[in-house]
């Protein structure tokens, strides 16, 4: 998890934390400014990012998979709605 890996990095003696700057790219551009939210971070560098919050993103991809793999739509909608509580609490 971003969080844990973040949090060991930081309790490294030789790491200065004043200076850490987070980078996240495709699925991280959503979670590093999340991250920034909630640590102390110099700066925060995202890349090849979209306009989907993370929860969103999930779902997109969520939903793709089960395409690709036939579910029929009625089950999609199912799944979807139960990940999509799941990630509710999960998340926040």
């Amino acid at each position: 998890h971003y969080r844990h890996a973040f949090d060991a990095l930081t309790s490294r003696p030789e790491v200065d934390r004043s200076r850490v700057v987070v980078f996240g790219n495709s699925l991280g551009s959503t979670t590093a400014p999340l991250l920034a939210a909630e640590r102390a971070v110099a700066g925060v560098v995202v890349s090849g990012g979209g306009a989907l919050t993370y929860f969103e993103r999930l779902l997109a991809f969520d939903r793709l998979g089960f395409e690709r793999g036939g579910t029929p739509p009625a089950e999609i909608d199912a799944r979807l709605r139960r990940h999509a509580e799941f990630l509710q609490r999960y998340l926040h």
